[in-house]
Formats: structure tokens, C-alpha cells, sequence
């Protein structure tokens, strides 16, 4: 007869406090890891915070309690990460000798490059350069904005339309590439009457990745660009005669103005925590497994956190995403301490700070790994597993096309359970297995899912479905298990991704197939992160490590700077790109 979890790890059972903890997998040692994790007085667990530290203490006390070997600097793989942006005292806007009130008129970008800029200003319309076969429009066809600074509508004449054709060329920061490109010094952006009613300035959060424009890059109020335009027209009569005529409007202006630009970027101190359980077999403890999962989540939410709920204030606790995938981490690695026989090669406990932030503890981790890279066999995470949906009887594991074997793997530790398993092959995914597949490492997500209160403050303890977590973990340590006691490691293979059907990846005709570094602060190039099997990189040669710094002679810089010239790209076409690769410059031929 079939049980929800089988009995085949069941040990004494007894309170699990830190001074006597009990190796056994329990859900009541589950729910007291995920209450104290997602209780308020963590706050959310943001990278950086209290919270975060009493979270990263708490793991590191537990796997140290267990017996493991703590790695790195007594447990902690720590790192800076960007905390705020915020313009600095000496930012200044000069206008006809008055000095604009920052935040009132006028807010730096906080992608704005650093630097002063004194000159005429140049009205460039919407800021298109678009040379398209259904659709052309240059605003900058009979200007000539070098050395200047040019000022730019927001949005575009179709702006309340799902589908158009301006949408890959209407983003802001597509429009201060496109000035760049053109020679522009500095931008000024302004919200059109058409695009909001109010005049005011645009609201702003700020990229943890640290990326940048060259130029100086300014908000301005429509009062405030008016006063620039001088008798040449207002922003709204300018916004209505582009809107009707869809033709460029651009012309240089009477008015020189003066701004001083500077962004203080504030740091905060982060870590992964990270431990090693040695195997048993002196032959095969050489070679690893990674058990994973992130411990940080949104704090208190807010605009630009990530929650769902943006104006709603208040501690996001994140039970389920991810205390409960923590949780069974520690639960595993203190199994697995008692039972050192039952894994004759080594394991990894780590628990991964910045995940919300774009993976950034485990991308950290993955560049700075504790053992050879060759010698990691698979990488387990663990992400959202306490909220078991009955009704579909399943959960979903992710990964299974990474290695040959992964298939009969789990159909094997499976056996004894009334759950299912609904299998996804592909290796990439929003979550830190991805940083772990794109090292060419067999990977294993393990997930009950998202659900209605994920990323809200309402992902609370109390809708968590322990029992169930607890089988998970059970069906989890004998999945490890099988894999640890394999008389040879698993055999690696890349898996082909799905294209993206999001409305972002819509906008662009082409993509190189890559999984790009969102969060390097460098501003010298876009890392490559991983490449995704039979994809045009992939045919092209671009691998893993590369940096992209330029596509058909035209600079990459970051993320922002490499979406933009894809922009440009069309299918079918053979783009030149040249990358960086072991400190030398390559040419590389992409066939799109």
C-alpha cells in the first residue's frame, strides 16, 4: 500500500532544538526552520539587512551543529552588492542662470553616467533611427547632436497599443543609446501629455546590476522643458504634431543649459553560506554534489522589489519562497551527517543569498566554487517546495534533460510515494540551478510551484503544507542518495530551451541564444553566462565565459547596451561580433 512518505528514513524522533538537533527529516523540524525564516522579525530577509545576517547566522549554526566542514571564511562566501543609487549634493541643473530644484524638476537617471555638460539643447523628438522595410523615422537624419545635449519625448505615437511596431525602440534606455550612437553628449527625457496628463516626473528604481549610460541622463518636467524650448512650441503642441504627422520633428533650440550629474552608489555587505560534508569512499570523494537553495527574499516590498503587490508596504516573509526550500537543506544536511554511508561521495550544503536579485549568490559561487569545477557531478536546488497543491498530486522537478540518466533517477527514489513528478528537461530556468547548468553541470530543480500569494506579504508559515514538505525532502535525501552511490557520474548533456514567449523577448526579432550576466558592474561588456545548445552563439563559437564588447563595430557595454543592438539586428543576418575571451579580443561570425 502507497503512503505519502514511506518510513525508510524514519528515525527517533525528538525536539529539534540547535544544542541537540535530530538528524531525522521531520516536518516539525521543517516548520520550526521556515518559522524562524519567515517570521517578521527578519524582516524579509533582503540582501544586506538585519534579516539577512540573522538568516545566514541561523543556516551557518545549523550545518556547523550537523557536523560540517564550514568553507570559506567560517562559513561565509560574502561579497558587496549595490544597496541604493542616489544623486549626490553636487548634482545641478543651470537654466537662464536659476538653479532647478533636483526632484522637482528635474532627476538624474540613476543609469546616468557621472559628468558636466554645458551646451545648446537639441529637440529629437520621440529619438527614433528606425531603418525598417514597413517603418522608417530618424529624428536625427538632419541633426547634428555632437557634443550636445538632446532633448527626447518619452514612449511613442502608439503608446496605448498592445502590439506596435515603435514598441523595440521605445524604451528609455533604447533612446539614450540611440543619441549615443548619434553623438549626443547628454539626454533630457520628458513625459509627453500623451503618455500621462500630469506633469511630473517619471518614478525610478534602481538596477542592482550597476549599469550605466556614457552621458549624462536626465528626467525633466514638461514646465521645465518648456522653459528650454523658449517660443519654439510646448512639449504637448510638439507631442500632438508628431503624434498626427508620424514624422521627424527635431530642431536646436535657443537655449544652453549647464548640468552636473553625479550618482553615489551605496554598497551593502552579503553572503553565501556554504559547508562540506566529505564523503565516505576515498575513491569517490573527490567528486561533489551541490545541495542548494536561496535564502534571501524581498524585505518589505515596495516599488521595484519584485513583490506583486508594489504599493502595499509591509514584511514580504516568504514562507514558501524560499524559507521551505532552506529549510529542507538544513533538514538534508543533517541527515546525511548521521548516515555518512549512505554517501560515499561529497556534498555541498549551500545557501544562497541575492537569488531575487538576479541570481547573484549563486552566479557568485558558481565563478568561485571551493572545488575543481570538473569535480562537481550535480547541482540539487531546492526552491519554493511548501505549498503542495493536492489536487494536481505532483511536483515539478526541473533539470531532467541535463543528464542521461536523470529520468530513471527519480522514476527509482520515487517509488513508495503517491505524489507525481511533472519533468522539465530544460537546465535554464528562474532560479540557481541555471548558474550551476550553464558550468555544464548535470542540474535538479525541485518545486511544488508558484501560487496566488507568491511574492506578496500574504507567502505566510501558516499556509504551509509541512507534511507534505516533509515527504519531498524524504523523496529528496533518497534521490541524493541514488545519485551519490552511482558507480560512475552523471553523464552530461546539453538540453534545447523553448524561446521565450514573454511580451520582452517579443519585441526582438533576433536573440543570440545566451544567458547573459545581468548583474556585473564592469560597464566593460556583456558576460556570457551560458549558451543555450543549437542557438546562433552556440553555432557561432561564443561560449561560456566570453564577454561580448561590441556587435557590428557598435559598443556593448552592459545588458542595456547589448538588448539595443539587437534591436538592430534582423533575421537571417550575419553579425560580426567581437568578444573577449581568456584577455584577448575575438571576431566571431553569427549567422542569425
Amino acid at each position: 500500500m502507497k503512503h505519502l512518505f514511506p518510513f525508510i528514513f524514519l528515525l527517533a524522533a525528538g525536539f529539534p532544538g540547535l544544542a541537540q538537533y535530530n538528524p531525522a527529516i521531520t516536518s516539525g523540524e521543517l516548520l520550526q526552520h521556515i518559522s524562524y525564516l519567515a517570521s517578521d522579525s527578519l524582516e524579509g530577509r533582503l540582501p544586506g539587512t538585519k534579516g539577512d545576517k540573522l538568516a545566514a547566522a541561523y543556516i551557518r549554526d545549523h550545518f556547523q551543529e550537523a557536523g560540517l566542514e564550514l568553507l570559506y571564511d567560517d562559513g561565509y562566501q560574502s561579497f558587496d552588492l549595490i544597496s541604493d543609487i542616489k544623486p549626490s549634493p553636487e548634482c545641478n541643473f543651470q537654466l537662464n542662470n536659476v538653479s532647478l530644484q533636483i526632484n522637482t524638476m528635474y532627476a538624474p537617471a540613476l543609469y546616468s553616467g557621472n559628468g558636466t555638460l554645458a551646451s545648446k539643447v537639441i529637440f529629437c523628438g520621440y529619438g527614433f533611427a528606425i531603418q525598417e522595410d514597413s517603418l522608417k523615422w530618424n529624428d536625427y537624419q538632419e541633426i547634428r547632436p555632437q557634443g550636445k545635449w538632446v532633448m527626447l519625448l518619452l514612449g511613442d505615437p502608439e503608446i496605448d497599443a498592445v502590439r506596435s511596431s515603435f514598441i523595440p525602440y521605445s524604451k528609455d534606455c533604447t533612446k539614450v543609446l540611440t543619441a549615443i550612437d548619434n553623438g549626443a553628449a547628454g539626454v533630457l527625457l520628458v513625459v509627453p501629455p500623451s503618455m500621462e496628463a500630469t506633469d511630473q516626473l517619471p518614478r525610478q528604481y534602481f538596477d542592482r546590476s550597476g549599469a550605466s549610460a556614457s552621458i549624462p541622463v536626465v528626467y525633466i518636467t514638461r514646465e521645465a522643458a518648456n522653459r528650454i524650448l523658449q517660443g519654439k512650441g510646448t512639449i504637448a503642441e510638439l507631442n500632438e504634431k508628431l503624434d498626427r504627422n508620424r514624422h521627424p520633428l527635431s530642431f536646436e533650440t535657443n537655449t544652453e543649459i549647464t548640468v552636473t550629474v553625479q550618482l553615489d552608489k551605496t554598497f551593502s555587505h552579503t553572503a553565501n553560506v556554504v559547508a562540506l560534508l566529505p564523503g565516505s569512499d576515498p575513491g569517490l570523494s573527490d567528486e561533489y554534489l551541490l545541495v542548494g537553495a536561496h535564502f534571501d527574499h524581498l524585505g518589505f516590498g515596495g516599488p521595484g522589489s519584485g513583490s506583486r503587490m508594489p504599493d502595499t508596504m509591509a514584511v514580504h516573509n516568504g514562507a514558501d519562497d524560499n524559507a521551505s526550500g532552506v529549510a529542507a537543506v538544513i533538514e538534508l544536511a543533517q541527515y546525511f551527517a548521521a548516515h555518512t554511508a549512505r554517501h560515499p561521495r561529497s556534498i555541498l550544503f549551500a545557501a544562497f543569498t541575492a537569488e531575487e536579485s538576479g541570481l547573484v549568490g549563486s552566479k557568485y559561487m558558481a565563478r568561485n566554487l571551493p572545488v575543481e569545477k570538473d569535480k562537481l557531478m550535480a547541482m540539487f536546488n531546492f526552491d519554493m517546495i511548501g505549498r503542495y497543491n493536492k489536487e494536481k498530486g505532483k511536483i515539478s522537478i526541473g533539470g531532467t534533460g541535463t543528464s542521461l540518466e536523470a529520468d530513471s533517477l527519480i522514476d527509482r527514489a520515487l517509488e513508495g510515494y503517491t505524489f507525481g513528478v511533472a519533468k522539465s528537461t530544460d537546465g535554464y530556468g528562474p532560479s540557481d540551478h541555471a548558474s550551476f547548468y550553464a558550468l555544464d553541470v548535470p542540474v535538479f530543480f525541485i518545486s511544488t510551484g508558484a501560487h496566488q500569494d507568491y511574492h506578496t506579504p500574504f507567502d505566510d508559515v501558516a499556509a504551509i503544507d509541512a507534511i507534505a514538505a516533509e515527504a519531498i525532502a524524504r523523496f529528496s535525501a533518497r534521490l541524493l542518495q541514488e545519485v551519490t552511490t552511482m558507480e560512475k557520474p552523471l553523464s552530461f548533456q546539453k538540453t534545447r530551451s523553448a524561446t521565450g514567449d514573454s511580451r520582452s523577448s517579443m519585441r526582438l526579432k533576433v536573440t543570440l541564444g545566451i544567458m547573459p550576466d545581468m548583474v556585473s558592474q564592469n560597464n566593460d561588456g556583456l558576460g556570457v553566462d551560458g549558451v543555450r545548445p543549437g542557438g546562433p552563439a552556440d553555432k557561432g563559437g561564443i561560449v561560456t565565459g566570453d564577454r561580448i564588447v561590441a556587435i557590428n563595430g557598435e559598443r556593448v557595454t552592459n545588458i542595456y547596451s547589448y538588448m539595443h543592438r539587437l534591436g538592430t539586428l534582423k533575421p537571417g543576418e550575419t553579425a560580426v561580433v567581437e568578444i573577449v575571451r581568456n584577455g584577448k579580443n575575438e571576431i566571431l561570425l553569427i549567422q542569425l
